[in-house]
C-alpha cells in the first residue's frame, strides 16, 4: 500500500469512528447519550494514535484539521450518514437519519467536531510544552535579558495555571468516572 493511500485510509477511518459511533448511538433508541459519549471516549486513544501516526508522516496539525473538516462536511451531506435523500431516489436508501427523530440528534457530531476538538487539545497542548521547554531553556541559559523581573513572573505564573488547568480537568474526568461506576455498583446491588 503506496503511503499516500495509507494516509487516506487514516484520515477517512478518523472521521468514521465518531460518525459511525454516533449512528450507532441514533439508531439504537435504548442507548442514552451518556452510552454516546462512553463509547466515544473509549476510542479517544485510537483517534490519538491515528493523529500521531499521520504526524509521523508528516501531515501537520492544520493539514489534519483541514481534512476532517471537510470529511465531516462530506458526512453531514453524505445520504449514508446524515444528508438528505436525493429526491429522484425516495427508495429509502441511505442511513435514515434526515428524516429521523430530531429529539435524538445531536448537531456536532454530524460534522465530526468532538474529533476536531481532540485534534485542536493535542496541538495546543504541544504548543503549551514547546513555550514552556523553551522558556525554560531560555532561562537557565540567562536569555531574557530584555525581560523584567516581573514580566518573567507573569509568563512563568501564566505556564503554571494552563499545567493545573490541565490537571483540574484530568482530576474532573476522574471524579465523573468514580460517581458512575459507583451509582452503577448501587443499581446493581438494589437489583440484587
Amino acid at each position: 500500500m503506496s503511503k499516500s493511500a495509507k494516509i487516506e485510509r487514516l484520515f477517512q477511518r478518523l472521521a468514521d469512528i465518531e460518525s459511525e459511533t454516533y449512528l450507532d448511538y441514533y439508531e439504537d433508541e435504548r442507548q442514552t447519550k451518556t452510552d454516546l459519549n462512553n463509547s466515544l471516549e473509549s476510542k479517544k486513544g485510537e483517534i490519538i494514535k491515528m493523529v500521531k501516526e499521520l504526524q509521523k508522516m508528516g501531515i501537520s496539525y492544520s493539514d489534519i484539521i483541514s481534512k476532517i473538516k471537510s470529511l465531516g462536511k462530506n458526512h453531514s451531506e453524505n445520504v449514508w450518514y446524515f444528508g438528505q435523500p436525493a429526491l429522484e431516489d425516495p427508495t429509502g436508501h441511505g442511513s435514515g437519519y434526515y428524516e429521523g427523530d430530531d429529539k435524538r440528534k445531536i448537531k456536532k457530531h454530524e460534522k465530526c467536531y468532538w474529533t476536531l476538538k481532540i485534534i485542536n487539545d493535542m496541538k495546543n497542548a504541544e504548543k503549551m510544552l514547546k513555550t514552556e521547554y523553551s522558556y525554560k531553556k531560555r532561562e537557565e541559559e540567562g536569555d531574557l535579558p530584555e525581560l523584567d523581573d516581573e514580566i518573567k513572573q507573569k509568563i512563568y505564573q501564566y505556564l503554571k495555571g494552563m499545567k493545573k488547568k490541565q490537571k483540574k480537568s484530568k482530576r474532573k474526568s476522574k471524579r465523573k468516572s468514580k460517581r458512575k461506576s459507583k451509582r452503577k455498583s448501587k443499581r446493581k446491588s438494589k437489583q440484587i
